[in-house]
Protein backbone atom coordinates (compact mmCIF):
# COMPACT_ATOMS: atom_id res chain seq x y z
CA UNK A 1 0.00 0.00 0.00
CA UNK A 2 1.50 2.78 -0.72
CA UNK A 3 1.75 6.09 2.19
CA UNK A 4 0.45 9.74 0.56
CA UNK A 5 2.32 12.47 2.13
CA UNK A 6 -0.32 14.86 1.84
CA UNK A 7 -4.30 14.72 1.82
CA UNK A 8 -5.57 14.04 -1.26
CA UNK A 9 -8.95 12.24 -1.82
CA UNK A 10 -10.49 9.68 -4.00
CA UNK A 11 -7.30 8.41 -5.57
CA UNK A 12 -8.21 5.37 -5.63
CA UNK A 13 -10.93 6.10 -8.54
CA UNK A 14 -7.73 6.74 -10.67
CA UNK A 15 -6.76 2.69 -10.62
CA UNK A 16 -10.38 2.31 -11.23
CA UNK A 17 -10.93 4.33 -14.27
CA UNK A 18 -7.50 4.10 -15.51
CA UNK A 19 -6.60 0.30 -14.40
CA UNK A 20 -4.78 -0.86 -11.85
CA UNK A 21 -0.65 -0.08 -12.75
CA UNK A 22 -1.84 3.15 -14.54
CA UNK A 23 -4.00 4.64 -11.69
CA UNK A 24 -1.31 3.49 -9.11
CA UNK A 25 1.39 5.83 -11.02
CA UNK A 26 -0.81 8.60 -11.54
CA UNK A 27 -1.32 8.45 -7.41
CA UNK A 28 1.90 8.69 -6.92
CA UNK A 29 2.46 11.56 -9.25
CA UNK A 30 -0.57 13.74 -8.32
CA UNK A 31 0.77 12.70 -4.47
CA UNK A 32 4.01 14.89 -4.73
CA UNK A 33 4.54 17.72 -4.23
CA UNK A 34 5.71 19.50 -7.61
CA UNK A 35 9.82 20.21 -7.82
CA UNK A 36 9.36 24.29 -8.79
CA UNK A 37 6.99 26.45 -8.27
CA UNK A 38 6.18 30.01 -9.47
CA UNK A 39 3.82 32.31 -8.04
CA UNK A 40 2.96 35.97 -9.31
CA UNK A 41 0.55 38.45 -9.01
CA UNK A 42 0.85 40.21 -13.54
CA UNK A 43 -0.21 43.84 -14.42
CA UNK A 44 -0.17 45.10 -17.77
CA UNK A 45 -1.37 48.33 -19.69
CA UNK A 46 -1.15 49.30 -23.18
CA UNK A 47 1.07 47.61 -25.70
CA UNK A 48 3.46 46.51 -22.80
CA UNK A 49 4.61 43.13 -21.53
CA UNK A 50 2.83 42.44 -18.16
CA UNK A 51 4.84 42.90 -15.72
CA UNK A 52 5.32 40.18 -12.69
CA UNK A 53 5.27 41.14 -8.97
CA UNK A 54 6.70 37.77 -7.59
CA UNK A 55 5.13 35.83 -4.54
CA UNK A 56 7.19 32.58 -4.07
CA UNK A 57 9.68 31.15 -6.85
CA UNK A 58 12.27 28.00 -6.70
CA UNK A 59 12.97 28.53 -10.15
CA UNK A 60 16.54 28.57 -11.06
CA UNK A 61 15.98 31.61 -13.21
CA UNK A 62 12.99 33.98 -13.52
CA UNK A 63 10.70 33.48 -16.55
CA UNK A 64 10.22 36.32 -19.12
CA UNK A 65 7.59 37.91 -20.41
CA UNK A 66 6.55 39.39 -23.80
CA UNK A 67 3.33 41.13 -25.32
CA UNK A 68 2.72 39.27 -28.81
CA UNK A 69 -0.88 41.32 -30.33
CA UNK A 70 -3.62 42.82 -28.09
CA UNK A 71 -4.54 40.70 -25.61
CA UNK A 72 -1.99 38.27 -26.70
CA UNK A 73 1.07 37.54 -24.11
CA UNK A 74 3.88 34.85 -23.94
CA UNK A 75 5.78 33.82 -20.25
CA UNK A 76 8.58 31.94 -21.36
CA UNK A 77 10.96 29.74 -19.14
CA UNK A 78 13.48 26.35 -20.17
CA UNK A 79 11.87 24.33 -17.73
CA UNK A 80 8.16 24.84 -18.80
CA UNK A 81 7.12 21.18 -20.33
CA UNK A 82 3.74 20.19 -21.51
CA UNK A 83 3.90 16.46 -19.77
CA UNK A 84 5.44 17.80 -16.41
CA UNK A 85 4.00 21.37 -16.10
CA UNK A 86 0.45 23.31 -14.95
CA UNK A 87 -0.62 26.60 -15.22
CA UNK A 88 -3.48 28.15 -13.44
CA UNK A 89 -3.88 32.03 -13.96
CA UNK A 90 -7.11 33.71 -11.93
CA UNK A 91 -9.53 36.39 -12.78
CA UNK A 92 -7.73 39.29 -11.10
CA UNK A 93 -9.28 42.75 -9.65
CA UNK A 94 -10.80 44.76 -12.48
CA UNK A 95 -13.35 47.79 -12.17
CA UNK A 96 -16.58 45.23 -12.88
CA UNK A 97 -16.16 41.90 -11.60
CA UNK A 98 -16.84 39.15 -14.83
CA UNK A 99 -15.72 41.77 -17.32
CA UNK A 100 -12.80 39.99 -19.03
CA UNK A 101 -11.44 36.50 -18.99
CA UNK A 102 -7.80 35.76 -18.70
CA UNK A 103 -6.28 32.07 -19.95
CA UNK A 104 -3.23 30.60 -19.59
CA UNK A 105 -2.23 27.77 -21.33
CA UNK A 106 0.93 25.71 -22.05
CA UNK A 107 2.22 26.56 -25.75
CA UNK A 108 4.82 23.85 -25.80
CA UNK A 109 8.34 23.36 -24.81
CA UNK A 110 9.52 26.33 -22.83
CA UNK A 111 6.18 28.39 -23.89
CA UNK A 112 2.72 29.44 -21.77
CA UNK A 113 0.56 31.85 -23.26
CA UNK A 114 -1.75 34.35 -21.85
CA UNK A 115 -5.27 35.93 -23.57
CA UNK A 116 -7.52 37.86 -22.33
CA UNK A 117 -10.56 38.98 -23.61
CA UNK A 118 -13.47 41.75 -22.99
CA UNK A 119 -16.73 41.02 -22.09
CA UNK A 120 -17.62 40.87 -25.85
CA UNK A 121 -14.85 37.84 -26.22
CA UNK A 122 -12.89 40.37 -27.91
CA UNK A 123 -8.88 40.23 -27.24
CA UNK A 124 -8.57 43.39 -24.87
CA UNK A 125 -5.22 45.05 -23.51
CA UNK A 126 -5.34 46.56 -20.01
CA UNK A 127 -6.87 43.63 -18.12
CA UNK A 128 -4.25 42.06 -16.24
CA UNK A 129 -4.18 44.21 -13.34
CA UNK A 130 -2.61 42.28 -9.76
CA UNK A 131 -3.57 38.94 -11.93
CA UNK A 132 -1.96 35.46 -10.30
CA UNK A 133 -0.69 33.03 -12.14
CA UNK A 134 1.05 29.94 -10.61
CA UNK A 135 3.41 27.41 -12.68
CA UNK A 136 4.24 23.92 -11.25
CA UNK A 137 6.55 21.78 -13.13
CA UNK A 138 7.01 18.32 -12.06
CA UNK A 139 10.54 16.83 -12.84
Amino acid sequence: MFTYPKMLNNLHRLSAFFGLSYGREFEKIIAREPSFTYMAYLTQSGSDAPVPQVLFSNLETSPTFAYNATGVYDMSHPLINPTKSIVTISPGQVASPDSYRAVAYIRGLGSIGINTIDYTNNPSDDQLLNTLIKLEVWL
